[in-house]
C-alpha cells in the first residue's frame, strides 16, 4: 500500500552558509594577502628598514598599535595609552633605580621595590608581545606554536613586531606614518 502521507513540494527557505558569507574580523578580503603563513620571517624586517624596521626599533608601541588596529583587534588609541603607560612607569621605575643606586656600583635596599617594578613592566611589555603574535597567527591562520611565539618575541622583539607589521600590511614602504590605517575588512572561512 502507497504511502498517502503528502510531499512538500515548496521549495526551501533560502538558509546563509556561514562557512561562506559570515565575516570574521581579523583577515582580508584581498587576494594577494597571505593566509596560513608568514609573508616575512623573523629577520624580515631587514628587506624593509624605511619605515618598517626603524619603526619597530625606534616607536614599537606606535607600531604595535597600526598592527593591532589594523586587525581590529584593539584600537589604535588605547593600544597606544597602554603601551605609553608601560612605558611611563618602566622609565620612571629606571630612573628611580639609577638615582637610588648611584655610585654604589650595586643596587641599594631602597631601589628594590623600584627594581621589581622595572621587572614586572617588562615582564608584562614581553606578554603582551607574545599574546599579540599568537593571536594574530591565530586570526590569520598561520601554523606555529605558542612556544614559538614566546621565543620570537623574548629573543628579537623588534623584528617580531615588524613581521606582525608586515602581515596586516601597518605601513606604506617609504612612508614613515605614525597614524593607523583603516581596519580590515573580515575576510571568509
Amino acid at each position: 500500500m502507497a504511502d498517502s502521507t503528502p510531499i512538500d513540494t515548496t521549495p526551501p527557505a533560502a538558509t546563509p552558509d556561514y562557512g561562506t558569507t559570515e565575516p570574521l574580523v581579523g583577515g582580508s578580503v584581498n587576494d594577494a594577502d597571505v593566509v596560513g603563513a608568514w609573508k616575512a620571517d623573523v629577520f624580515g624586517c631587514f628587506s624593509n628598514l624605511w619605515p618598517n624596521c626603524a619603526m619597530s626599533l625606534v616607536c614599537p608601541c606606535v607600531s604595535l598599535a597600526q598592527s593591532l588596529h589594523r586587525v581590529g583587534i584593539y584600537t589604535y588609541q588605547t593600544t597606544l595609552a597602554v603601551l605609553a603607560f608601560l612605558y611611563v612607569v618602566t622609565w620612571a621605575a629606571s630612573y628611580m633605580v639609577a638615582d637610588l643606586s648611584q655610585g654604589l656600583g650595586t643596587s641599594s635596599p631602597q631601589s628594590m621595590p623600584w627594581t621589581e617594578l622595572l621587572v614586572l613592566t617588562n615582564i608584562v611589555y614581553l606578554v603582551f608581545v607574545i599574546t599579540t603574535r599568537a593571536k594574530l597567527r591565530r586570526l590569520m591562520h598561520i601554523p606555529g606554536s605558542y612556544l614559538e611565539d614566546i621565543c620570537c618575541s623574548f629573543w628579537c622583539q623588534c623584528c617580531v613586531i615588524a613581521q606582525m607589521a608586515t602581515q596586516v600590511d601597518a605601513y606604506t614602504a617609504g612612508e614613515c606614518n605614525f597614524g593607523p590605517k583603516d581596519t580590515l575588512p573580515g575576510y571568509a572561512v
